[in-house]
């Protein structure tokens, strides 16, 4: 509907356009040029009759409609020029067969309507990348960043929020663990919390490959490895992101407890595993989130951080992936461990040097030490 909307304004200013063209006589010379060849080639036996007012009108019209519709509709180049050239040549023969008739019709502003309806429909019609875009856009909102979605674009593969399935991910849940403020430091809590969530937003949202689920009102959720080139997870990119969002936090609250206020708790969780991600809800407010025991195990260990006063919590499953590159702490037997930090790189082993081979080649019969020296003279 949106888009025969946009087609009939550009049909009635293109169409609109052209008449007014004609009318101010800009095709004259034109129209004296195509009499004459139909005089020449005998199409009119007798002095031509003037056409009826209403055809250029209702050609120029219906013609800048058709086209205008498929140059913002049609995906396909090669569909909107070959609309084009059917309806350009609908136009001519039109004038051609009145002729036969002893009308005279000049084609020229029904062409003109069609070629300026094209052009302006093309100017903002919408090409496939920017379709796939809009619909990305209204699925996702602005939960993902522009270095995700171009990737995308750029791949000619199907993005994962535009079709179900099942999708190995890297889940991140970033949550407040704060104790329920007074009813007098609710608003400073509120504002707060906006303050900061608002920046670890920003900070997942700037790596490649992750989208945020929907906003929840006590923290934030990411999922790692919407790549294209990925289908990992994500693990490692995930671990390093938990880290610097703790690093961020830390950061902050030291801040506001220099600014007298008091700093909020907040637990972080990473888990990863399959997830099932799809589009949900009625038609037009259609979107796009993941779901799994990945996701919900991330928002339960996000929680338990005000528990064992720890900042980064991960699951069994994902220490063990982890084990070797992050130094990691056991919490509750082996179930969870406390993520700490990124194990330093190893040094490069330096190989031993070789010991100078004294009965090595150098010293063989042919070395210069070796060789052999002139005996006495005259010996």
């Amino acid at each position: 509907m949106r888009h025969l909307i946009l087609a009939l304004g550009l049909a009635l200013v293109a169409a609109a356009t052209a008449l007014l063209l004609s009318d101010i006589g800009v095709f004259e010379a034109a129209e004296r040029w195509l009499f004459a060849r139909y005089r020449g080639e005998s199409l009119w036996k007798e002095n031509p009759a003037a056409v009826w007012t209403w055809v250029p009108m209702v050609v120029a019209g219906v013609g800048a409609l058709l086209v205008a519709w498929v140059a913002v509709d049609v995906a396909t180049w090669t569909a909107k020029l070959a609309v084009l050239a059917a309806m350009l040549g609908a136009v001519a023969f039109l004038s051609l067969t009145l002729a036969f008739y002893g009308v005279a019709y000049a084609p020229w502003s029904g062409l003109a309507a069609a070629l300026l309806a094209f052009a302006m429909g093309c100017l903002l019609a919408e090409t496939p990348t920017s379709r796939d875009r809009r619909d990305s856009v209204s699925l996702l909102g602005t939960r993902a960043g522009e270095d995700t979605l171009q990737a995308w674009t750029g791949s000619g593969r199907m993005p994962p929020w535009r079709e179900p399935g099942v999708r190995e991910a890297a889940v991140v849940a970033v949550r407040v663990v704060s104790a329920a403020p007074a009813a007098e430091g609710v608003a400073a809590h509120l504002d707060q919390r906006g303050r900061t969530m608002a920046e670890i937003t920003r900070l997942l949202r700037q790596r490649p490959g992750v989208i945020l689920d929907l906003p929840s009102g006590d923290g934030v959720r990411a999922f790692f490895g919407f790549r294209p080139e990925v289908m990992a997870g994500d693990l490692e990119p995930a671990a390093e992101a938990v880290l610097e969002l703790s690093r961020f936090l830390k950061e902050e609250a030291t801040l506001q407890t220099q600014a007298g206020e008091t700093p909020l708790a907040w637990g972080i969780g990473l888990s990863a595993g399959p997830l099932v991600t799809g589009s949900h809800g009625p038609d037009g407010e259609r979107f796009w989130t993941a779901s799994g025991t990945a996701a919900e195990q991330a928002r339960q260990l996000a929680a338990l951080n005000a528990r064992h006063h720890t900042s980064i919590l991960v699951g069994r499953r994902t220490a063990e992936a982890l084990a070797g590159r992050y130094e990691l702490r056991a919490v509750e037997g082996d179930a969870i461990h406390a993520l700490l930090a990124a194990r330093p790189a190893p040094e490069p082993e330096e190989l031993p040097v070789a010991a100078a081979d004294t009965d090595g080649w150098n010293n063989g019969p042919d070395s210069p030490e070796k060789a052999v020296s002139p005996g006495p003279a005259g010996a």
